[in-house]
Formats: C-alpha cells, sequence, structure tokens
C-alpha cells in the first residue's frame, strides 16, 4: 500500500499547497473555508484533495468545537502516525522549491526595491524574527499585500515580514538596531542588494 500513496501524491497544484499547510501546522485544525482561504484554491479541488488524504490516511476529519466560533464544525487535521509522514516532511518543505529567479522578478515588481533579505521559512530556519526583510520605496500596500498573499498560499505558512524605506534601514543599521543585527548576522540569503549592509 505505501508505494500506492506515494505514486499518486502529486497529480495536481492543490496538493502541495495542501500539503505545505498541514505539514507546517501539524497540531492545528481547519475547516474547508479556512483551508480554501489561506491556500487560495477552489472550493471542488480542495474538497477533491481532502477526500484523497482523508482515503490515503494523511488527514483526518472530524467534528470538532471551533475555538473562535464556539460551534461545532467538520475539522481536519494531519494524522501524526501517516506511514511517509517524516519523508513527505522532508520532501515538501525544502527551501528550494520557491525558484528564487521568479522571486527576485516579483520583488522587483513591488516598487523601488533596494535590499531583499530571505531568513526564516525560506532556508528552513524556524528560530528567525522575520522571514522577509524589504528595504526600498514607492511600494503599493496592495501589490505587497497580494505578493505576500501568494507566497504564504505556495509556503502554506504566514510570511513575517519587515519592509523599511532606505533612511529608516541606514539608521537603524547606525543605530546597531539589534532586531536587524539578529537578522543580518544570523543565517539568511541576500537576494537583491543595491545598497551596502555592512
Amino acid at each position: 500500500m505505501p508505494s500506492n500513496i506515494l505514486e499518486q501524491l502529486f497529480s495536481s497544484v492543490t496538493r502541495p499547497r495542501l500539503l505545505k499547510l498541514f505539514l507546517r501546522h501539524k497540531n492545528d485544525y481547519f475547516t474547508s473555508k479556512e483551508i480554501i482561504r489561506k491556500i487560495k484554491a477552489s472550493k471542488e479541488s480542495v474538497k477533491k484533495e481532502i477526500n484523497f488524504f482523508i482515503k490515503i490516511g494523511l488527514i483526518q476529519s472530524r467534528m470538532i468545537k471551533h475555538p473562535l466560533s464556539k460551534k461545532k464544525e467538520r475539522m481536519m487535521f494531519l494524522r501524526p502516525d501517516f506511514y511517509f509522514l517524516k519523508e513527505l516532511g522532508d520532501l515538501i518543505l525544502k527551501p528550494s522549491i520557491i525558484s528564487r529567479k521568479n522571486l527576485i522578478k516579483k520583488i522587483i515588481s513591488l516598487g523601488n526595491i533596494k535590499l531583499a533579505v530571505l531568513s526564516g521559512i525560506f532556508i528552513n530556519e524556524e528560530n528567525t524574527r522575520a522571514d522577509l526583510l524589504l528595504v526600498g520605496s514607492r511600494i503599493k500596500q496592495r501589490n505587497l499585500s497580494n505578493f505576500l498573499a501568494g507566497l504564504e498560499a505556495e509556503l502554506g505558512k504566514e510570511i513575517n515580514y519587515v519592509l523599511l524605506s532606505e533612511e529608516e534601514f541606514r539608521y537603524r543599521m547606525n543605530m546597531f538596531d539589534r532586531f536587524l543585527r539578529d537578522l543580518l548576522e544570523g543565517p539568511h540569503e541576500i537576494l537583491i542588494e543595491k545598497i551596502k549592509i555592512e
């Protein structure tokens, strides 16, 4: 049976997003509506993939009192005893899954970007204070929100980001800002560097 499961795992666009969502939130419960909103997929494709994951034993569904609404709702959650859970996590949560080339292109399209630094989820580091640092100007909030929402759907996790103007960045660097120092002295990857960070 396990080999059959692996053959079927990646036959849709919605599947990897669902897998990332559940693997990054192993102890969380989600309603169908929450899943649809988080991974930005259609109701039909989410329903189809959830049914598939329930069938192979990766996800379980149960009527549970929702923590916010206090009403009983059908909630989905990851089964910790799934046969390939560790291997699936190793494969799906690799940091290289997001193309750096496409990421740079999307970041450049946001505005006049002087610096873009990846950390956290992008490099598989859990103990960082931010996932993305952007320094620049003429960045429209709506475009930034759409960009982040797309990344969050693809990664299955909320992105912690910092957006600074060039002046604010320079000021904070000159003041030896602890947050920036931690980010830039810890594990990180620079995508765009049009200003000196030393």
